[in-house]
């Protein structure tokens, strides 16, 4: 048992841990199912960060790269915030990834698909935060994970669009890795002049 303040009537109240939304799953639990998705997104952008460089596509390599920073950030936020109002500690079980990417066609398709299933898994998640379980604080922290995530994923979509119109030539790949590059080295440069600490 522990103290909670209710953020829509700023009135104090006593609950227990497993306080749940109606369909049984506590908001905790749906949490953790969130940062667990993070978790293996984490893992992809990393591999796929590797991957892309053992391609020579330096543009690819470092979008990946921010992305396992701002997925990073993402679950670092879930899991503060589990500690933070409901005082547990927020223990992740990640499955394995599979992912096995011959070219950067292949690599692209997987990553799309990925990304669809994330926020379809993570939309999910909102809802159940909301409905019947009114939690919007929880629900306002994963909708801006699925901004974010929903925003790469149209830039992704355009890339691909882009791509598949000169055929995944060599030319059109090194030459949209170059502006990615620049784009994501911008982006990363804004970053450290940011100090969190």
């Amino acid at each position: 048992m522990y103290y909670v303040m209710n953020p829509q009537s700023m009135k104090m109240s006593v609950t227990e841990n497993g306080n749940g939304n109606g369909n049984g799953k506590t908001p905790v639990a749906l949490l953790k199912k969130a940062a667990e998705y993070m978790t293996k997104r984490f893992m992809f952008n990393d591999k796929s960060k590797d991957v892309t460089h053992f391609m020579n596509l330096q543009g690819f390599k470092r979008w990946h790269r921010f992305n396992t920073r701002e997925d990073m950030e993402a679950i670092m936020q879930i899991k503060s915030h589990i500690i933070d109002h409901y005082h547990e500690m927020p223990e992740l079980v990640i499955e394995a990834l599979d992912y096995n990417a011959t070219d950067l066609k292949s690599h692209l398709d997987a990553w799309e698909d990925m990304d669809e299933k994330f926020i379809t898994d993570l939309s999910q998640l909102k809802t159940d935060l909301i409905v019947p379980g009114n939690y919007h604080v929880e629900a306002c922290l994963i909708q801006g994970i699925l901004d974010k995530i929903f925003t790469e994923l149209k830039y992704l979509e355009r890339v691909k669009n882009e791509l598949e119109s000169e055929a995944y030539s060599a030319y059109c790949i090194h030459m949209m890795s170059h502006r990615i590059h620049d784009c994501y080295k911008g982006k990363e440069e804004e970053l450290q002049h940011i100090n969190i600490y």
